[in-house]
Parts: structure tokens; C-alpha cells; sequence
């Protein structure tokens, strides 16, 4: 069917009265065709949009909608149409859309429509623009990055009227702020359309004017009507038009407008540069120049033109506040003339912010001394933005930066009292030989300065910056006392990196700092910085660019830090009476065997529930006003190692580990067979398992101790044969942790004497207790923050009240308000004049620093608190983990028990409660425990991550519990959407290991604690299907279909994603969702903080597959390998 010529698009503007009108331009009677229904679809989509009560700010339309939008406009779909159909369906589509525009107050033409459409015609693009005309609540309207060259390539008939239907939109935009023009490519043609429609009813709300990088409007005719643009639009207060060349006339013109305009605040423009004479090669080191050759007078360049008209002439401008001259120059043998810069700077009291951004260009030194002068005399600049060019032989007088002009430059640095912002760019595009700048000299002016509080130094790698001893003391010096609070360090410092950072230890004021992200890339520098987050007390944030582990080790360290700072000022503000210490709190971890170190303390512990290697046993070592030093014996079961994480609180830097190793077998009641393999490999583990669970701060390394037990017996059951061989296995144990200190020397603190003790013999323990002492007070040297003498007080009564209310571990929030004021008698005086708002931010900042000492365990959406964390460390967690290997060994279990099966991970409602019920809450009760119940339990579990309950669809709540049910699931993997024939899919596949398998891994309960914590972040109303089972999570989002599997053994993750998306975008998702959420996870003190992780490159074929794991665990190849594969 032929199309019919017509000149209306049907539309139903009364049904809205918000809509505007439009002209009709689609074939005469819309009923002549038939709608496809996914167009008709499409449209009503559309229509809702546009019906919105409370549209968006910027169109937002969903990627479905895009995406139905481009098959409609594809070249296949119209050769399923009549060419009339095809046309009309798409003048409709384009109607509706701006009809969804005209509700905005934010257009951006290019990224909301346009690059999503082919080929349009110049019907078609009216079509869409129309529907702006005489919008009342668009402010702002942003064309596009080269918008113009886009539009006329799919729009060839608009070569000549490109910019008319803009023009018709602008004139009956009575409300339009800003106007937005960066880099769109704009001619003068376009532009002298879109300036006659801003003179042409006035444009009296324009506020914001940017004409960025459209060279070509850069004449005398393109700046006169910026002038007279300038002229109508009276409150105008921002201009940007870098890169758009002024020359002299242009300059004067401009100057003029400005002069005359009492309202612009801020200015950005781009003069025109010269060329100088020279003599010799060009681009030689030995280029000689004249300085002489460039001729001219001051006011005949021209900036000098534009500052002479704009602001020394007899009526200047005084409105301006921010002026920024910027050039870019691919010729190094150019040069930027200031003119009467320096005399406007020495006479102007209103300019505020002053940008010099001239790169790979020159200042002659004559001029750029005066500049410097002339900032030295001025009193109302407070930001200042310096990009200069240090080349030596590229300048025109063969000087680079001029001596002269940096010490001036020093000078006024020194003198500078109103400066607050200071930003300084050094500069060598060339790679040529630079200048020698005095360093030292430089940061001496930078620490007499006191009123800078912001700088940004940066320093291009191609200057051959290399900070020699003085400019090193100097450096180090100043970063110690220096006033700033945000500080930018760009530069290429090498090694100097640590000894730069490890100065800023002792700094008191900087909040900020920004560092280059390669940097991380050095161990020692990466713990530097992690030291220097815990050590600095005022240091907020550490930024830089881009992402990874280690930034995100780096901002949890930070958000901790911000935590702790947040109770400690309310503590500050309620005992600030109180006198302040540092706190004196540690642990002892007993690692494998068990260690009587007094055996008072064993007495007084609790009867057992359970055998006591299920659970966590913590005994009081010390509890005075020296230190508050606890004993928490691990255990050595393989059951437990998959929930040690949690239980040690990553906060409290103070922690010494004794791996506690029997030379004798009870069993065999003989020594050891294999002692010296058992014994490596058990050294081995613990030391990688505490590695990888320590937090890397740089300091403060875990120490860890080695004590040999049962040495009588070993020697008791042998004659004298066999007591030289534990003579032989104690060297045999030295030399073992004399190589593993070498190895771990980096990131532990592995004491070097091997301690031998008998089970009868007390004074063999003396020993280790002195150790522990020695260096737990050497721990507490570093002073990283201070607390209340009150809150060590409290500690120790809390300690004390648990050992003699062992029946009741936890207690509610107003019991534990009554416990602290036992111990702090002036606190309950103090909280009582307190309102209750106030007074409840006070009990739980008490509670958080005793949370991060140990003495109690708060519990998240909770009125419970914890007061005795041995109870939940080894009676709560030790039968829970006796249910899970009920779960794992039902089969074997004689107890008669009905032990529920799980083959994914989850429980149903009745079973969790039957199990907790009769397997917890009944040894309970039987132990006269009293305070609990079912909602309790289901708390406590909840609160330590260890389970979470999703509602199914039937309304039958499930709990999922991978931690403590170990399963043997042999699910297949399936992808959320089965694939679609004939339809195109971007596959890809990433693995996650650990870097250095050799002294770290991820251990049991790391990937299902990433399930949960995966599961409180997504957001159902995001759009997120999420869902798990055991081993594997699944999402499902905006067409991307991923799958997360954690191998049999956890040595490794496996991300696999289908998409319909590109691999960019793709790649963009897994990045934003899985990636940075995974390394967030693993720095917290809930994942791994000791291991870093590595990406590699998961074979394509096997995410299309779905190749079981068993069958893809070697085809996975790293990113440097996979790079230099594909060099070769």
C-alpha cells in the first residue's frame, strides 16, 4: 500500500491538558492502517508514561520500551510493513514520545531519544520536537554531544534548517534556565538560527549558557551574537565557551557585553593563541628561540582586548566572581599573551576564582612573573587553578616555566592570606627535558601557609619528578603540620609513597585525601594507607580513582573508623566529666588443643551441654585496671571453622594467637606417628585461616605463639630413645616456624620461641603468660583513639556480673541501663537529665564500644543484648552446631531423633521450629536458662547472619540455613529464562579466587555468608528477581540472567551471566552488582579482609553450557596470561 500525504499526526491532546497540542504530520485518516499490535502496545506504554501525576525531572523510559522503539525503527521490521504503515507507526511513536518530553523539566535531545533511532526524516524529526513548543516546566535543555553531526547524518534533507525546529522550540520557551550546548557540534549557521530565536521574545529566565567546544561559532559574527545574547538575557549569571577561539574583535565585543551585564557571575572562554619565531629543528631539545618575535602590545592580544573592555574601561563589569581561561594547543610552539591580566588582578576586589588552564601551552616569562606579582596583591581571590607547562627546551626562551616566575610563585604562595583553594597542574606534554624547580623551597611556602585549607598538586609523570633528600625532608615535614583539609597528591612518587603516607600519621587536620589508584598496586604502600586510616584520627576519607579490593578494604576501613568516632563523640558529650584512656582490651585466641593456663578459670566455666570443642569457650585471663585480657579457645573441629569468622569481633586490633599442638595421641596413648607432617599442616591452616580473617591495617600484626603440649606424656610413655625423639620433633617444630616466619613475616607476627609444657607442671605456663602480657602492653602502645576511664569501669563490672549470673546471658536494654550505672554511679544522674531520644544514643554508644571490646554482643533490630558472650560462643553456637552434623550424620545417629533433610539450603517453617524447639529450647529450660523463647532463638540467629526467612509464594515462610546445614545437593544449574531460539545472547564468565592460595583461602562460611548479605541488598522493587540455593545464587535483572556457584571445595567462585545486552553493558552489571559487592563483602569484617581476590576469565563455551563445575575447574585463565596469549 502506498503512503498517503497528509499533514496530521493524530493525537488526543484534549483527553490531558497538560499535553500540548501537535502538529499533525502523519498520512491523512489514522484509520487508513492497522497498528501492529506491538506498536499499539507501545503506544499505550507510552501513553502512560505521559500521563504520569508525578512525572521524572528526565525522561526515564524502561529498556523494554527502548527496545520495542528501535525493532519498530529497524530496516527489517519495515520490510514486514506497507512503506505507508511503516511510516505511520513510526510518526506516532515519535509523537508520543515527545509528548512524554513535554511533562520534563530536564530534556537532554541526544541521549534520551535520539542515538536510539536510525535514519529519520525531517517530518519525522518535527514530529518529536514538537510537543516542547511552549512547554511551562522545561528549565533546562541539553542537546548532546556532537548532536548536529548525528542528526544531519540520519537526516540529510536537515542539512540547511537543522536548527530551525530548535529555534521554534526556544522562542516559546518562556521559562527555559539553561541551554546546553557541550561539544554538539554546532555550526554558525545552527547557531545563528538558536540566537535569533533567544532575542526573539527575550529570554528573560535564561540563567545558564553553555557553548563548550563548538569551534566553529568562533568568529567575529559568532561572538556578536553571543553579544547580543548577552545583552537581552538580564539574568544571565554563567557563560561557559571554552574552546570556542576570541580573537582580538571578538574579544572587544565580548568585553563590551560583559561590561555592560551587571549579573554574570562566571566566565569561561578560550583566546586565541600566537605562534613564535625559532630557530633550529623543531621538536629538537636544541630548539633556540626568540623571545622577541612575538610583537604586540599589551591590550592588542586578545584576552588584553576582552579584560580591557570588560573591566578597565569607565563602567566595568564588578559582578563577575569566576573567571577560567582555557586553551589547548596540539602545537608546542604556541603561546598564550595575558594583557592586562595582571592589572585587572591587581585592581579587582570582587573576583573569587581565578582558572589558568593552559596546557601543553606558554606564558612568557616576563608576563607570567607579573602574574604572580600581581596575585601577591590581590585580596579577594580565595581558589586559584594553575596549569603549567615546565618543558626547558620547548618554551620560547628555552626556560620551560620560568625560575623567576616559580619563585614568585613560592612568594606568593608564602604571602597568600585569603587564599583557600590552591589547584597546580605541572605539565610536560613533550617528554621533553625540565626544568629544575627548588622543591623544598616550594613545600616550605606551602607549610607557612596557614589559611589554605584545599590543594590539589599534581604533577605529570613526564616531569622526571624525582624527590631528592632535601625535597623529601622538606615534603615530610610539611605534610606533618600542614593546615589543609583536603589534599590531592597527583604525582609519581614511587617508593617515596610510604614515606610520604607514613608521615601523615601524625597529621591533626586533613579530612581528605586523594591518591593515584596505581599506588595500591605496592603492598607495603597499600598497608601504609590502611595504617594510615586507623592511626589518623581526623582522616574521613581516602578517595581515588576507580575500584577494587583494595579501595573497598580501604572504605571499610574508614566506614569503621566513622563508626567508632560517631560513639565516641557521644560518649564525649555524656562522660566528658569522666577522665580519658586508651583502651586496654585484648584476646587471646587458642588455636587446635586445649590450654589450661590457670586452672581456676576452667573451674569456673560453666557445666558443659555439649562437648566443649563444639563450641567457642572464652575465659577471663586478666580483668583489671591494667588490661581486660580474655582467653577464647577456638576448638579444632572441621564443623566449626565454618562460623569462626563471626565470632571474632575484627574491631579491636589487640589479639594474640597461641596454636596449641599435642605431641601425644590420647587414642593410641603413644607419641605421634606423623608428627612432624600433622603438625606442619595444622600450622600451615591456622596460619592462613588467620591471615585471611585479619583485618590488614598495617600495624599491630597478629602476633602468633607456638605452645607444645603433653610433653611429660609423650616422655612418660618412651623410654630414652623416645625422649630424643621430642627433643628431635621440638627442633623439628622450630625449624618449621623459623621458614613460615619468613614467609608470613609480611602480614603476621610469628613469635620465634617454640614453648614445650607439661599438663602438671604450672610453672611451664608462666612463661606463656608473661608473653602474653609483654605483648599485649606493647599492642597498646599505638594510641588509636581514646575512651572513657567510665567504659573500662563498666567492662569490668559487666565481666565480674556475667561469671556470677551465668543463667542469664542475655538481657534486655533497660537491665543493661541498670548495669552500667552500677558501675558509673554519676552516669545515672547524668542520663536522667537526658531526654529519652538522647539518652537511648547514649546506652548505645555504651554498648557499641563494648561490642568492639569484647564484654558484650549487641544484636541487630533487637532489645537484647548479650552480657555473656561465652554462652553464645559455646552453649548457643556449640548446639547448634551439634544440630548440623545431626543434619550431616542422621543416618548414623542412634538417638532415635528424626533429623529433617534439606537438599538446597532451606527449612520449612515447621521444621525450623521443631528442631529449635526441640533440640535448643528444651536443653535450655533443662538447664534453668531462663528469658528465651522461639522469637528469641529465631533473633539471635537472624542477627548473626546465619540463617534469613523468605515467604514462599503460598504464603509458607522457609528459613534458609547453609551454614549449619551442610547438604549434598546435585542440582543442576539452570539459567532463570530458558534461551529463545533465534534470538542473540552475550555470554560471559569470570572466576573469583584467591591471589595467594599459598597463605590464604576462603574458608567454609564465606560464600554462604555472601549469600545472605547478596540477599539484604538486592531490592525487589529495583526490578531484582534473587533467589539461591545451596552453593548458587541467581539474579535476575533488566535481561540479565547471572549465576554464582561456589565450587565443592570454596577455592574458588564462578560468575556466569546471559544477557541480551552488549558485553559492555555486561560487563558494566556484573562490575556494579556482583564485583564490587563481592570485594566489599570480603574487606568486611564479616567476610576475609586478609585476602585479596583475583579475576580471571572463565571459558565462554562452559557459561553456554552450563558445564558442571567438576568439568570447568581448569578453564579458567588469568587476564595478564589471556593478554599476552593474545599479543603472541
Amino acid at each position: 500500500m502506498d503512503a498517503v500525504e497528509s499533514n496530521m499526526i493524530p493525537s488526543d491532546p484534549g483527553s490531558h491538558t497538560s499535553h500540548h497540542a501537535v502538529e499533525d504530520t502523519s498520512p491523512v485518516g489514522s484509520s487508513v492502517f492497522q497498528m501492529p499490535p506491538e506498536v499499539e502496545q507501545l503506544l499505550e506504554e507510552l501513553d502512560a508514561v505521559a500521563r504520569e501525576d508525578a512525572p521524572p525531572e528526565r525522561l526515564n523510559l524502561s529498556f523494554d520500551i527502548w527496545r520495542q522503539i528501535k525493532l519498530v525503527f529497524s530496516e527489517d521490521y519495515g520490510r514486514q510493513l506497507s512503506a505507508g504503515c511503516w511510516e505511520d507507526s513510526r510518526l506516532k511513536i515519535l509523537g508520543a514520545l515527545g509528548l512524554c518530553w513535554s511533562n520534563c523539566t530536564q530534556v537532554h535531545l541526544w541521549k534520551d531519544c535520539i542515538h536510539f533511532l536510525g535514519q529519520i526524516s525531517l517530518r519525522e524529526y518535527k514530529a518529536l520536537h514538537k510537543p516542547l513548543q511552549s512547554s511551562k516546566v522545561l528549565r533546562r535543555l541539553d542537546l548532546g554531544t556532537y548532536y548536529f553531526p548525528y542528526v544531519v547524518g540520519r537526516c540529510p534533507e536537515f542539512e540547511d534548517v537543522a536548527a530551525r525546529p530548535l529555534g521554534d522550540i526556544i522562542r516559546t520557551m518562556e521559562n527555559l534556565e539553561e541551554f546546553h550546548a557541550w561539544y554538539s557540534g554546532m555550526s554558525m549557521a545552527h547557531w545563528a538560527h538558536i540566537a535569533e530565536a533567544f532575542t526573539w521574545r527575550g529570554v528573560s529566565n535564561l540563567t545558564e549558557l553553555q557553548l563548550r567546544f563548538n569551534m566553529d561559532i568562533g568568529t567575529e559574527e559568532g561572538f556578536s551574537l553571543i553579544s547580543r545574547v548577552l545583552g537581552i538575557a538580564s539574568k544571565l549569571k554563567r557563560l561557559h565557551m571554552c574552546e570556542v577561539p576570541m580573537g582580538e574583535a571578538a574579544g572587544k565585543a565580548l568585553g563590551e557585553a560583559v561590561a555592560v551585564h551587571q549579573e554574570l557571575e562566571e566566565l569561561e572562554l578560550s583566546p586565541e593563541l600566537e605562534e613564535w619565531e625559532y630557530d633550529g629543528i623543531q621538536n629538537s631539545k636544541n630548539t633556540q628561540v626568540i623571545e622577541g618575535s612575538i610583537t604586540g602590545g599589551p591590550k592588542e592580544c586578545p584576552l588584553g582586548r576582552f579584560i580591557a573592555s570588560a573591566f578597565l574601561s569607565d563602567d566595568p563589569n564588578q559582578s563577575l566572581r569566576s573567571l577560567t581561561i582555557a586553551t589547548w594547543s596540539r602545537e608546542v610552539w604556541q603561546v598564550l599573551r595575558l594583557g592586562v591580566l595582571s592589572e585587572f588582578l591587581r585592581a579587582t576586589s570582587f573576583l573569587s576564582r581565578l582558572t589558568l588552564q593552559i596546557y601543553s601551552v606558554y606564558i612568557l616569562g616576563c608576563e607570567s612573573q607579573d602574574l604572580f606579582e600581581a596575585l601577591r596583591a590581590n585580596c579577594s581571590i580565595r581558589v586559584l587553578k594553575l596549569e603549567l607547562n615546565v618543558d626547558r627546551a620547548a618554551s620560547p626562551t628555552g626556560k620551560g616555566l620560568d625560575l623567576g616566575a616559580f619563585n614568585q610563585l613560592v612568594e606568593f604562595i608564602k604571602s597568600a592570606r585569603v587564599l583557600e583553594d590552591l589547584r597546580l597542574m605541572f605539565n610536560n606534554g613533550k617528554k621533553w627535558e625540565c626544568v629544575e624547580l627548588n622543591w623544598p623551597a616550594f613545600f616550605g611556602a606551602l607549610g607557612s601557609n596557614s589559611t589554605l585549607r584545599i590543594l590539589h598538586l599534581g604533577i605529570d609523570k613526564n616531569c622526571s619528578f624525582a624527590i631528592s633528600d632535601p625535597a623529601r625532608r622538606a615534603m615530610t615535614a610539611w605534610l606533618q603540620t600542614t593546615f589543609l583539609e583536603d589534599l590531592t597528591l597527583d604525582i609519581e612518587a614511587g617508593g617515596d609513597w610510604r614515606h610520604l603516607l607514613r608521615s601523615l600519621r601524625k597529621n591533626t587536620r586533613l579530612e581528605k585525601l586523594w591518591v593515584p589508584e596505581d599506588i595500591l598496586e605496592d603492598d607495603m604502600t597499600f598497608r601504609e594507607l590502611m595504617a594510615l586510616s586507623h592511626i589518623n584520627s581526623t582522616l574521613k576519607t581516602v578517595d581515588m580513582k576507580g575500584n577494587g579490593q583494595r579501595k573497598a578494604a580501604i572504605e571499610e576501613s574508614f566506614r569503621c573508623k566513622a563508626r567508632q568516632q560517631s560513639y565516641l563523640a557521644e560518649l564525649r558529650a555524656v562522660l566528658g566529666i569522666s577522665s580519658w584512656t586508651s583502651p586496654t582490651c585484648g584476646r587471646v585466641k587458642n588455636c587446635t588443643g586445649a590450654l589450661q593456663l590457670d586452672t581456676p578459670w576452667y573451674t569456673r566455666v560453666m557445666k558443659k551441654m555439649l562437648p566443649r570443642t563444639l563450641g567457642i569457650e572464652i575465659h577471663v585471663l586478666k580483668n583489671d585496671a591494667t588490661m581486660q585480657v580474655s582467653l577464647w579457645d577456638l576448638g579444632g573441629q572441621d564443623i566449626f571453622r565454618a562460623l569462626q569468622q563471626y565470632l571474632f569481633p575484627k574491631l579491636n586490633k589487640a589479639c594474640v594467637f597461641a596454636f596449641v599442638f599435642s605431641l601425644y595421641d590420647r587414642h593410641r596413648k603413644q607419641l605421634k606417628q606423623n608428627l612432624e607432617e600433622e603438625f606442619k599442616d595444622e600450622f600451615l591452616y591456622w596460619l592462613k585461616f588467620i591471615t585471611s580473617n585479619s583485618e590488614v591495617t598495617g600495624f599491630n600484626l597478629p602476633t602468633v605463639m607456638v605452645v607444645l603440649t603433653h610433653k611429660d606424656k609423650a616422655e612418660k610413655k618412651t623410654g630414652l630413645r623416645e625422649q630424643t625423639r621430642v627433643s628431635n620433633y621440638i627442633q623439628m617444630a622450630e625449624q618449621i616456624v623459623s621458614k613460615l616466619h619468613l614467609e608470613f613475616s609480611d602480614v603476621l607476627n610469628i613469635h620465634p620461641t617454640v614453648y614445650c609444657v607439661s599438663a602438671r607442671h604450672k610453672e611451664d605456663v608462666r612463661p606463656i603468660v608473661t608473653q602474653i602480657y609483654s605483648t599485649m602492653e606493647g599492642l597498646f602502645t599505638e594510641k588509636l583513639f581514646s575512651v572513657p576511664e567510665a567504659c573500662c569501669r563498666m567492662s569490668q563490672h559487666i565481666l565480674q556480673w556475667a561469671l556470677e549470673n551465668e543463667k542469664r546471658p542475655v538481657i534486655t536494654r533497660d537491665e543493661f541501663s541498670v548495669l552500667c550505672t552500677e558501675a558509673h554511679p554519676a552516669l545515672k544522674s547524668l542520663l536522667q537529665n537526658l531526654p529519652a531520644p538522647n539518652r537511648l544514643k547514649a546506652l548505645q554508644a555504651i554498648a557499641s564500644y563494648l561490642q568492639d571490646a569484647g564484654t558484650i554482643i549487641r544484636l541487630r533490630d533487637s532489645n537484647l543484648l548479650v552480657a555473656n558472650p561465652n554462652w553464645l560462643t559455646n552453649v548457643f553456637l556449640g548446639r547448634l552446631i551439634g544440630m548440623g552434623q545431626g543434619f550431616e550424620h542422621a543416618a548414623e545417629s542412634n538417638s532415635g531423633a528424626e533429623y529433617p533433610i534439606s537438599s538446597d539450603g532451606f527449612l520449612s517453617q515447621f521444621q525450623f521450629n521443631t528442631f529449635v524447639v526441640d533440640y535448643f529450647l528444651q536443653h535450655l529450660q533443662k538447664e534453668r536458662y531462663t528469658g528465651f523463647n522461639l522469637m528469641n532463638v529465631q533473633s539471635l540467629l537472624e542477627s548473626l547472619d546465619l540463617c534469613f526467612k523468605v515467604s514462599a509464594i503460598n504464603g509458607e515462610s522457609r528459613f534458609f540455613v547453609p551454614t549449619l546445614v551442610k547438604v549434598e545437593s546435585n542440582t543442576q544449574l539452570q539459567w532463570n529464562c530458558p534461551p529463545v531460539e533465534k534470538e542473540f545472547y552475550a555470554y560471559m564468565g569470570l572466576r573469583i579466587r584467591c591471589r595467594d592460595p599459598r597463605r590464604t583461602f576462603l574458608s567454609t562460611g564465606f560464600f554462604p555468608k555472601f549469600q545472605i548479605t547478596m540477599w539484604r541488598s538486592v531490592k525487589p522493587e529495583a526490578g531484582f528477581i534473587y533467589n539461591c540455593t545451596y552453593n548458587v545464587i541467581s539474579i535476575l535483572h533488566d535481561c540479565h540472567d547471572v549465576l554464582v556457584e561456589n565450587s565443592p571445595d570454596g577455592s574458588f567462585l564462578d560468575v556466569m551471566i546471559k544477557s541480551e545486552k552488549s558485553k559492555e553493558l555486561v560487563w558494566k552489571f556484573i562490575k556494579q552488582h556482583i564485583l564490587d559487592k563481592l570485594f566489599e563483602f570480603c574487606a568486611s569484617a564479616e567476610g576475609s579482609p586478609g585476602v585479596s581476590l583475583a579475576v580471571d576469565i572463565l571459558r565462554t563455551e562452559c557459561v553456554k553450557q552450563l558445564t558442571p563445575c567438576a568439568h570447568r575447574k581448569d578453564q579458567a585463565v588469568s587476564r595478564e596470561d589471556l593478554k599476552m596469549k593474545l599479543k603472541q
